[in-house]
């Protein structure tokens, strides 16, 4: 009634002009036309320009630098819809994403829909569903670009961390309510070699033990949580070549959870199979 789009699709761009056009054009060709879509260029190299010409279509640009959790805060202070879907310049929506949304944003507050690996016929399905704050960190969450949450809570993204900021916003996204899954593949995931500004091995590591610093309390009474974040920092500090850590956080996830699943784990980050 108050002519607000139904949904705002927030897309945070840096550096991939071919990419952001693929994903614009998935978001173009949506079933359900009632959005807007809300693009951010966080200072990319060369200004972005809009790869397609529709009034739906704006661009937010910051001049600096700022990352992903800043980009994704300026998209929803500027947003209208009443639900904000997320999606990364390098992955795609497909075409019934938003369509998919309506029914199970009618009964909660945040839903989030199965993903394929684009160039491949790999599919996801969602790993959480209900009331998952006790469970969210069990296991890696829902990728945020498989995520539409009803903008009115909304939780901001917290811009002190640099990466795994996805990883934080779960934490505190699933207190506000259940999370309605759907089965239908409505995301493709990108695989891909390219740059990653401010998000690479090092940052996911800082950010990872800040994590668990900054919510000792939730993994002190979570322990499969703290078992599987430490095995992420593992895995992280043999990206990055330090091999002590790498023991020390095996060693942590042990003490947190000694199930044949954390041992497996374990075994499978001192051999380096993925």
């Amino acid at each position: 009634m108050d002519g607000a789009p139904a949904f705002s699709v927030i897309v945070p761009t840096f550096g991939r002009p071919a990419f952001l056009r693929e994903a614009l054009e998935s978001v173009l060709a949506q079933t359900n036309p009632d959005f807007e879509c809300i693009v951010v260029d966080d200072a990319s190299p060369e200004p972005v320009e809009l790869p397609v010409d529709d009034p739906r279509f704006r661009l937010l640009r910051h001049t600096a630098n700022r990352g992903p959790a800043a980009a994704r805060n300026t998209g929803l202070a500027a947003a209208r819809g009443h639900a904000v879907a997320f999606l990364d310049d390098d992955d795609l929506f497909g075409p019934q994403r938003l369509e998919d949304a309506v029914v199970p944003l009618t009964s909660s507050p945040i839903t989030v829909c199965a993903a394929w690996t684009i160039g491949t016929d790999r599919v996801n399905q969602p790993n959480v569903a209900g009331n998952t704050a006790d469970m969210i960190l069990d296991v890696t969450p829902p990728s945020i670009c498989q995520t539409i949450v009803v903008r009115a809570v909304c939780p901001p993204f917290d811009e002190l961390y640099i990466a795994s900021e996805d990883t934080e916003w779960w934490l505190r996204a699933s207190r506000v309510g259940d999370v309605a899954p759907t089965q239908r593949p409505a995301c493709g995931r990108r695989v891909h070699d390219g740059p990653r500004i401010l998000h690479g091995a090092p940052a996911r590591l800082s950010s990872n033990l800040q994590l668990l610093e900054e919510y000792a309390d939730y993994f002190a009474t979570h322990r499969r949580a703290r078992s599987y974040r430490w095995i992420r920092v593992g895995w992280l500090a043999r990206d990055t070549g330090d091999r002590w850590l790498m023991l020390r956080a095996i060693r942590r996830a042990l003490t947190a959870d000694r199930s044949a699943r954390t041992w497996a784990r374990a075994a499978r980050l001192l051999s380096g199979r993925r």
